[in-house]
């Protein structure tokens, strides 16, 4: 028996501020046609947030169809439904944002986008690069409570600039992020952009940049960010069946 490059992963990460779950599955080609494939992805997860505002807990599911045309263009789409739930709100929060003790929000999404990539080995991508784009239709019409259009955009560029007499390379990124929402009414708090923190901007608190109120941040409807490194190998052995060094931490 010979698997066909399916992935089932779970990841669970509780944590005293932030909390993750997920359950995902991926058939890269769902048809077997090797080159031009058709994939399917679900995902079911669930995440916690204990923000100084509120508590939030987010349900979601997700179905996603893909396909390729050839080695690097792809295009894909699918539904995703998401239920949020706030609890403990601040009683000292920002007047306006639109939290209370009743707050449910459901969040039906239409997803569609591309993808180009040329990466080879996502931990250490040398002279390639990609850049993915996905729109997102809120809907009422699939069920859920709000009507907005969403656009994100996603991109990254590598250049190797130096091999080390491992054959490890040294390489500059640059990677970055912008995303946009148009709604004919204000986008909810808790649906807005945020930036701040070890995913975003290191150096700063967790959604610590942007407008306050009495010390709240208030988030926006667009945001952008971007990141410039100097990539280069710290640990790496030999191990079997493999050419090149297996380089364990850059």
């Amino acid at each position: 028996f010979t698997g066909g490059g399916q992935t089932l992963r779970l990841f669970l990460a509780p944590g005293s501020q932030f909390s993750t779950y997920r359950l995902s599955f991926y058939e890269p080609d769902l048809l077997r046609e090797h080159i031009s494939r058709l994939g399917l992805r679900l995902d079911l997860y669930k995440t916690y947030r204990f923000l100084r505002t509120h508590d939030e807990d987010r349900t979601g599911f997700g179905v996603t169809l893909s396909r390729r045309f050839g080695r690097y263009f792809s295009i894909f789409a699918g539904p995703r439904f998401e239920k949020i739930r706030l609890a403990d709100i601040d009683a000292d929060a920002p007047a306006g944002i639109g939290l209370d003790d009743e707050y449910r929000l459901w969040k039906h999404s239409l997803i569609t986008g591309v993808s180009y990539s040329t990466i080879e080995d996502q931990f250490s991508p040398v002279d390639s690069e990609e850049i993915r784009l996905e729109l997102r239709q809120n809907g009422e019409f699939m069920g859920g409570d709000l009507d907005y259009f969403e656009a994100d955009v996603r991109f990254g560029k590598y250049w190797g600039i130096w091999e080390d007499t491992l054959g490890r390379d040294w390489t500059i990124a640059l990677e970055g992020r912008a995303r946009r929402a148009w709604s004919d009414e204000t986008v909810p708090y808790t649906e807005r952009y945020w930036l701040g923190g070890t995913r975003t901007v290191r150096g700063f608190d967790y959604r610590g940049i942007g407008r306050l109120q009495g010390g709240y941040p208030l988030g926006g409807e667009a945001s952008l960010n971007a990141t410039a490194e100097l990539r280069f190998p710290i640990m790496s052995a030999r191990v079997r069946e493999e050419v090149d060094e297996f380089q364990w931490v850059r």
